[in-house]
């Protein structure tokens, strides 16, 4: 997936909330 990272930064920080990594 080589999306923008900007939008892939704020889906990634849900993401990784989701995971609970962060």
């Amino acid at each position: 997936m080589q999306c923008p990272h900007r939008l892939s930064d704020e889906k990634n920080e849900q993401s990784v909330d989701a995971l609970g990594v962060r």
